[in-house]
């Protein structure tokens, strides 16, 4: 009887590194972590939940170029980091995860107030 259950044991602990959560073709992991802007200087809020990120950028900027730094966890973001986009209406962004599915983020640019 000792015997059977050391070796009921030692079938479970040698089993259990292939019991991990990881799903066939990779990970699900999907999202937008940084939004920024260099140049002027200002940081997105991103709200995971609803699928949005809000940027408020200096008075007097012009949203119609504008190239972002984005940080995901994932495969990968398109438009890509640092492509310039026009901002004067929400742009789409798209995160895609190791296993294929996707998720999509809308981003707002807004402009300060002047002083």
């Amino acid at each position: 009887m000792k015997n059977r259950l050391t070796l009921l044991f030692l079938i479970i602990i040698a089993c259990f590194p292939a019991c991990k959560e990881d799903t066939p073709g990779g990970s699900s992991e999907k999202a937008i972590t940084s939004f920024t802007f260099a140049s002027p200087a200002a940081a997105g809020i991103i709200d995971g939940n609803a699928g949005t990120i809000m940027v408020t950028v200096p008075y007097g900027t012009d949203r119609s170029a504008l190239a972002p730094t984005i940080a995901i966890v994932g495969q990968g973001v398109s438009p890509a980091s640092g492509t310039v986009q026009d901002f004067t209406t929400p742009v789409t962004y798209t995160v895609t995860a190791k296993d294929g599915s996707t998720r999509e983020y809308t981003v707002t640019v807004d402009v300060a107030a002047a002083d």
